[in-house]
């Protein structure tokens, strides 16, 4: 596969951070009918499988994978009261079969590599956190611990509440690595904490980043600016931070959104846009009703996974292997990346 990589000029253009009422209106207007057409077609906030086991995606990025990822469904203390958390993670193999059964109890993490890195995802603008299982599954398999709030999913969604749902959800896991007869017992590594979300979930991620210098590693998928502006904070933000976007997004696009984020962003700072993407090609099912993109969406979701395997493989892992499929790839003519390391 050929990479296309540029530097971005420090001149470029940036479209002003005040949009008129009548393009946020059509974005949400299009936000909400694309998300509760696809909020009909899923299944519930668990996902198509339920708590227990799922395979890896062999796509899903780089680096070495386990076979099977673990899913477990808890309840936390979040800043505003319980809070419901979806857990993703590298589940244990007995004789070449998962520790149990799909749909079943929650399997045993692999301790055999572990400790591993946590990865808290925030879910877009009326969507749910299984609208992404398949690709947090990928995650796990490839040996990270992805923590997903189930909250904010309404017409109204708090942006600030969220950034501070997805920072409780890593002070949980982390916790968890050190209580005895936890799921997540000795399998965390609380020193290797990243974040990630898709649109809304994309934006929040970035609020939380610049709220939480623990955080070491931010990609973001088709980022949406929040209330209050995440744009504003970036500033803040004390990691490498990676924007992955579709050439054809119809409702966070690149020239609005992501450029602008990107240029507001202190390096490392890393902007790829997937020639042919769209906004809900980030979903494991996109919804006919949605946008869409001229690149089928398997394939923007198979570039997608391992561009996030890779980026928190270097960052999370320390895999230098992975250093030049980050910043130094060979040109792909389905991806443009802009870097500034």
């Amino acid at each position: 596969m050929r990479r296309r990589v540029r530097n971005v000029p420090q001149s470029m253009t940036v479209v002003p951070g005040v949009f008129s009422r009548r393009l946020v209106a059509l974005l949400l207007a299009a936000s909400v009918v694309a998300m509760t057409a696809l909020s009909g077609c899923a299944d519930g906030d668990g996902g198509a499988s339920g708590d227990g086991t799922s395979g890896s995606s062999p796509d899903a990025g780089s680096g070495s994978t386990t076979a099977v990822a673990g899913r477990a469904t808890v309840e936390i203390e979040g800043p505003a009261g319980m809070l419901g958390v979806r857990v993703f993670y590298p589940a244990a193999v007995i004789d070449g079969e998962a520790a149990a059964d799909e749909g079943g109890p929650a399997a045993a993490v692999d301790a055999e590599d572990g400790p591993y890195p946590v990865i808290a995802f925030g879910h877009g603008y009326l969507a749910r956190v299984s609208f992404y299982a398949a690709t947090l599954d990928a995650l796990a398999a490839e040996g990270f611990i992805v923590v997903a709030p189930t909250s904010q999913t309404g017409l109204l969604p708090d942006h600030s509440d969220f950034a501070d749902e997805l920072r409780a959800a890593l002070d949980w896991a982390v916790a968890q690595g050190d209580e005895p007869g936890s799921l997540l017992f000795e399998a965390v590594d609380g020193g290797r904490l990243g974040v990630s979300g898709h649109s809304m979930g994309g934006g929040c991620a970035l609020l939380a980043a610049a709220r939480d210098r623990r955080i070491v590693a931010v990609s973001t998928l088709a980022a949406a600016d929040t209330r209050p502006s995440s744009r504003d904070l970036l500033r803040r933000i004390g990691a490498p931070v990676q924007f992955i976007a579709g050439s054809e997004d119809a409702i966070a696009m690149v020239q609005a959104f992501q450029r602008p984020l990107y240029l507001a962003t202190p390096t490392p700072r890393q902007l790829v846009v997937i020639e042919g993407g769209s906004h809900c090609g980030f979903l494991d099912r996109p919804p006919a009703v949605c946008d869409r993109g001229s690149l089928p969406s398997a394939r923007q979701i198979a570039l997608t996974r391992r561009l996030l395997s890779d980026w928190f493989g270097l960052y999370l892992k320390d895999d230098e292997s992975l250093r030049a499929a980050v910043w130094d790839p060979p040109p792909d003519p389905l991806l443009e990346i802009v870097s500034d390391p």
